[in-house]
């Protein structure tokens, strides 16, 4: 049996399973519509927590009667460690200049300000985040710190966040992909005790093994490929609005735009998930039900 003859039985295997073959299509849509969405916020969340490591630093201000020399002094000993990235002065001018920067828009902010009222500080951003406590403990035994700042906690929480999502998807996703397993092997089964007459003339008439399984696989890889695709519709049609939300809620973090490579990348690996999950369920069927 040839690779067409093998196609038209497959079609007419499908009209005859009806609602067999909705029920299939629906649940394994379902699944790799979940796992687009699960790898779509993988991948953003991967982005946010690189831009935040990247951005994650240590802020030791220091006390008015610190000597600039002093706190030069800090830098390079900071820089000689081996555990910074970058060391910052700012000084007192340079933080006013950054703080009428932020707030030029609001007039009454900026009435009566001076550097004087500024401390200045050193901003140290670590090779490695798990570095930062080390550094933010050195900081704290220099003299003339008053206080010093850094926000673990935001990374931290957010590493928890992406965590749980990673997880969570990789459950959900195991959970339909079982599903979806289950609904082919019952979808083919079917297929296969209703055609158990025809198989065993089939069978009576010398009908190569491939002449029998072949429209069983061709169904199942069908079922897969075709929920991927369908997946892929709705996916392409809701991503102008998810953009758009990421963007708003990480205001600031340069998440790079989902082009059409990105889509046509995500479909690729979906269809040939998608064959194998099929094929998967259908080759348990053959196997269970068609003992040739």
């Amino acid at each position: 049996m040839n690779f067409k003859k093998v196609l038209g039985v497959t079609l007419k295997n499908i009209k005859r399973s009806g609602w067999s073959t909705a029920t299939s299509v629906i649940v394994m849509t379902l699944t790799f519509f979940v796992s687009s969405l699960f790898i779509i916020s993988a991948y953003i969340s991967n982005i946010v927590l690189r831009h935040l490591e990247s951005k994650a630093q240590v802020t030791a201000f220091f006390k008015d009667s610190s000597a600039e020399e002093s706190i030069i002094s800090t830098k390079k000993s900071l820089e000689e460690t081996d555990l910074t990235a970058e060391v910052v002065y700012v000084s007192k001018e340079e933080a006013l200049k950054i703080y009428m920067g932020q707030h030029k828009s609001e007039p009454l902010l900026l009435e009566s300000i001076s550097s004087s009222i500024f401390p200045a500080s050193l901003d140290v951003r670590a090779k490695n985040i798990k570095d930062l406590p080390i550094l933010a403990g050195m900081l704290e035994k220099v003299e003339g710190v008053e206080e010093v700042v850094y926000y673990k906690d935001v990374i931290a929480t957010f590493q928890k966040w992406a965590d749980t999502v990673k997880y969570a998807g990789l459950f959900l996703v195991g959970v339909l992909g079982l599903i979806s397993i289950l609904v082919v092997l019952v979808t083919i089964s079917s297929a296969i005790h209703s055609k158990k007459e025809e198989i065993v003339v089939m069978r009576l008439i010398g009908a190569s093994d491939w002449h029998i399984r072949g429209p069983f696989l061709a169904q199942g890889i069908f079922y897969g490929v075709g929920s991927a695709f369908i997946s892929m519709v709705f996916i392409g049609a809701i991503l102008p609005f998810i953009y758009p939300y990421f963007n708003n809620v990480f205001s600031g973090i340069p998440i790079p735009a989902f082009t059409v490579f990105t889509v046509l990348a995500l479909l690729g690996i979906e269809l040939v998930f998608g064959a194998l999950l099929g094929a998967f369920g259908s080759i348990i069927a053959l196997r269970k039900y068609l003992k040739i």
